[in-house]
């Protein structure tokens, strides 16, 4: 009896560490199942962002470039989801014609034609008609462009009287010269300058058309000209950057240059060129740095200066360690692109993606019509108090979306940037005269960046500094409406009159009126 019952102990006792020993497997294997479930759940939602990704890069590659929604103009500001008809382009169909355009800006050539002698005879009798002093006339616009060489007559006159003081023969003097000793003219090297520097044009191009006009020359002819003038352009140059420091208001933005030049501390050929842009004043810098300290030597260190850029961490940088704590609007431009680039990732995001478009919409809206009046105006006042009622809304609507837990992880980001830089996206309500977004900036790198995909980007460092000197120039002109290739050709004549140096009084040049240039020759 006391061996049974010590067996039947025994086996209790193995029994149950099996027990045990199945538990505990039990336990280890469901850990194990509960951890590939948890995996293979992370990895289709690394599945799903890969071909979000995947879908956006597409987008960007193949895709249409603008970001508007088909048959919704989403700057409208119509927030109701109705479609519209789209807008085509040219004039709409019925509507009143202009005319043909005058052109009566045009020198004129008077090129008369007449009858051969057997034309002007009567095919009957043979008797010849009479010319009469009344004429039928007709246009066309005829484009000549010659390269053509100008030689120069210089009389000379012999002296009639006896004074001894006077030399015995005189002559006419010395064209100006741009380059002393140089064999192109002013007006050769406007062209070339205009070219090169505003239609992006790349020097071997330019070379490559003048061959076809008869014009053989070298690239290191031309580029020894060229740094010869670098030297005239630079106190211009430095005279437009000097005005941009005394602004309270900037537009600044960067991007990829490339500077094909060895220089020690730097492994790459990568340069930066940035713009800033005021009023009536374009700067390029074209530098081997995209950190804070470039646009440190061009933002001034007064009081209430405000800049408008994107979310690059070197403006924050810039903020923080300003001696008066300048203050950085952001740009819904970039909000909109942000919402812009969920919608083209994630499917399930669209209808979401494009109630907060047309809401930024709907803001660019207001805002346009409260900058319509005149800010002592009561219209001003109901438009101001409309802007600030839909921005206090979105905020409400962006913190409740937020705080809900079924918000998708993509559009939870976008959220958070938006709460993050909320301080500077709305400085426009009260400082009504800074712009919502920094397009400004991008279009003044648009011109620069064409001439990138042209010819890359500068073959040294000098060249990298006379473009930015060119861009700055021109860039410049163009905002304030005045001719470009007109400003420079006289700018150009004036250095040749100095004896290839800078002109002395720098004013002119500096007077962005443009009914001066635009009038003068």
């Amino acid at each position: 009896m006391c061996t049974e019952t010590c067996n039947i102990r025994k086996e209790y006792q193995e029994l149950k560490i099996r027990n045990n020993t199945l538990n505990s497997d039990v336990h280890y294997w469901r850990s194990r199942f509960e951890d590939r479930i948890g995996r293979e759940e992370a990895l289709k939602e690394k599945i799903k962002e890969l071909q979000a990704k995947l879908k956006y890069r597409e987008s960007q590659l193949f895709g249409k470039k603008r970001e508007k929604r088909s048959g919704i103009d989403c700057y409208a500001g119509n927030n109701n989801g109705n479609k519209q008809e789209s807008i085509k382009r040219g004039r709409r169909k019925g509507s009143p014609g202009h005319g043909r355009k005058s052109y009566d800006n045009l020198d004129v050539e008077i090129v008369e034609h007449a009858l051969s002698d057997e034309d002007k005879k009567c095919l009957v009798c043979g008797k010849s008609f009479r010319e009469l002093t009344i004429t039928e006339e007709s246009e066309e616009i005829e484009w000549e462009v010659n390269v053509y060489r100008k030689r120069h007559k210089r009389k000379r006159y012999a002296r009639c009287c006896d004074c001894p003081q006077t030399p015995s023969i005189i002559t006419a003097p010395v064209p100006d010269k741009l380059i002393p000793k140089g064999l192109f003219s002013v007006g050769f090297w406007t062209k070339l300058l205009i070219l090169k520097y505003l239609f992006q044009l790349p020097l071997s191009r330019i070379i490559q058309k003048l061959s076809l006009q008869g014009l053989e020359i070298s690239p290191g002819t031309l580029t020894g000209g060229l740094q010869k003038i670098q030297m005239m352009m630079a106190p211009l140059y430095d005279r437009i950057v000097e005005s941009v420091r005394q602004v309270s208001h900037l537009h600044i933005d960067e991007s990829r240059w490339y500077v094909f030049e060895e220089i020690a501390g730097k492994d790459s050929y990568q340069w930066w060129i940035w713009v800033f842009s005021t009023s009536n004043a374009v700067v390029y810098v074209i530098d081997p740095s995209r950190s804070s300290s470039v646009p440190v030597e061009y933002v001034g260190q007064g009081e209430g200066i405000i800049l408008s850029v994107d979310r690059y961490s070197a403006y924050k940088k810039l903020a923080r360690e300003h001696s008066n704590g300048l203050l950085l609007a952001f740009c819904w431009s970039h909000v909109r692109r942000d919402f812009f680039n969920v919608m083209k990732s994630w499917k399930e995001l669209e209808n979401w993606s494009f109630k907060w478009i047309d809401r930024i919409g709907e803001l660019y809206k207001i805002n346009k019509e409260r900058l319509s009046y005149s800010q002592d105006s009561e219209d001003y006042i109901k438009s101001d108090e409309q802007l600030r009622v839909a921005i206090n809304k979105m905020e409400e609507d962006r913190d409740q979306e937020l705080s809900e837990d079924n918000l998708h992880h993509a559009g939870k980001k976008v959220l958070i940037s938006l709460e993050n830089h909320w301080e500077g996206l709305t400085l426009f309500v009260d400082h009504p005269h800074i712009p919502m977004d920094n397009n400004e900036a991008e279009r003044c790198l648009r011109n620069p960046i064409l001439g990138r995909k042209n010819y890359y980007g500068s073959g040294s460092v000098w060249s990298a500094e006379f473009s930015a000197m060119m861009f700055t120039v021109l860039q410049t002109a163009r905002k304030n409406g005045i001719n470009p290739e007109k400003y420079l050709r006289s700018y150009l004549k004036h250095c040749a009159a100095n004896g290839g140096n800078a002109p002395e009084d720098l004013g002119k040049f500096l007077s962005w009126d443009s009914d001066l240039w635009n009038d003068s020759s």
